[in-house]
């Protein structure tokens, strides 16, 4: 015969489990400082910013969050920056470089944890731009073979 008290007790217990909040899943990543260029140019006068970035190791993923003006800021008169991600597959983080004036820019890559929900939000967007770049170029291999545009015939300089 069970205690009278039992189903108190297990209800009490039951509530107290299910009203107290579950620890975050977490997955681990790598963060570390990269060196972001717009261009060959951008790079060549010493343009760039450091950005700390993430890799995701198990993913095999890399996220950057660096700043952008909205599209069409210039009609909307919005000229703030807002954080916009991008996000890749690779094997591997970058490694540090070797010039002496960015070892002083660049730490030492770290481990952290970062929340499994965000983690999986990044791969996803990697996925994504994945697919979009596939289709990127069998859309510009159909235009070229079409005659629609594009192709190295249809290029000129800038001053030709």
């Amino acid at each position: 015969m069970r205690h009278p008290g039992s189903f108190v007790l297990f209800t009490a217990w039951f509530c107290a489990c299910a009203s107290a909040p579950m620890p975050e899943e977490t997955v681990a990543a790598i963060r570390f400082r990269q060196l972001i260029v717009t261009g060959g140019m951008d790079f060549i006068h010493g343009g760039g910013a450091w950005h700390d970035c993430i890799f995701l190791p198990d993913a095999k993923v890399i996220a950057q969050v660096v700043s952008e003006s909205p599209p069409y800021w210039w009609k909307t008169r919005d000229a703030n920056d807002y954080p916009r991600l991008y996000a890749y597959r690779t094997d591997e983080p970058p490694e540090p470089s070797t010039w002496p004036e960015d070892a002083k820019r660049q730490r030492p890559p770290e481990p952290v944890r970062i929340s499994r929900h965000l983690a999986d939000q990044i791969i996803a967007t990697a996925e994504r731009e994945e697919r979009r770049r596939v289709e990127g170029l069998e859309l510009g291999a159909k235009c070229v073979a079409t005659g629609v545009g594009g192709g190295k015939d249809s290029v000129t300089g800038r001053h030709q």
